[in-house]
């Protein structure tokens, strides 16, 4: 059984505007809501990564007391590229990302999307979930299967100077539109622009792919 819902999923290499894309279209989701009734609740966003339990799990295993958030607000959103005392210096992502493989040999492909979708499963105050570190294909497919193929986005980003070098993730719109047959819903956005812009292009995304009308 399909759980009513709708499912964004960032896609894009590190710096490109995903982090960034997600809280803009939170935004407009949630201006949205606070003006609507309240059982609307297909305006009730929140952000999630796939990432998260594994950068917990991370954090456990080093006994570091705060979040990978924390830090980043801390020291800057690079601060889990650089090696860090605290990691016996490794660096943070290059830990999340060899622990992250460990786990998927033990388990499969799809396990952190069956686990993001157990997530979905289980909440109780949201309706539309924003993913913003989308990169592996396989993730995708346990939330398709949740919540069927019309209720998921894929936003991918570019942009210049950006790429996938120090990262484990890629692109997935190519291979899911395989698996697919072509029908999956996406959009590629050219991030070489400023925030109003992005805000613009995004508010437009969200009307198009998931009738989702937003205001400013």
């Amino acid at each position: 059984m399909e759980k009513k819902a709708k499912v964004i999923l960032l896609n894009g290499p590190p710096s490109s505007g995903k982090d960034l894309s997600a809280k803009i279209i939170q935004g407009l989701l949630h201006n949205k809501f606070s003006k609507t009734v309240k059982d609307n609740f297909m305006y009730r966003p929140t952000i999630m990564k796939f990432a998260d339990p594994i950068k917990m799990a991370v954090h456990s295993l080093y006994n570091i007391p705060y979040s990978c958030e924390y830090y980043e607000k801390e020291f800057g959103n690079d601060w889990k590229n650089q090696p860090q005392v605290e990691f016996f210096g490794k660096t943070p992502r290059s830990e999340y990302i060899r622990v992250a493989e460990e786990v998927k040999k033990v388990q499969d492909k799809e396990f952190f999307g069956r686990i993001a979708a157990r997530r979905i499963e289980l909440a109780k105050d949201a309706s539309t979930f924003i993913f913003s570190d989308s990169g592996f294909p396989e993730e995708a497919v346990p939330l398709i299967r949740l919540v069927g193929l019309d209720n998921v986005l894929v936003i991918e980003l570019e942009r210049t100077g950006c790429d996938y070098s120090i990262d484990s993730r890629g692109y997935i719109v190519d291979e899911l539109n395989l698996m697919y047959q072509g029908k999956l819903q996406y959009i590629r956005i050219n991030n070489n622009v400023d925030r109003k812009f992005l805000e613009i292009m995004l508010k437009g995304v969200l009307g198009r792919y998931l009738d989702l009308e937003v205001e400013f």
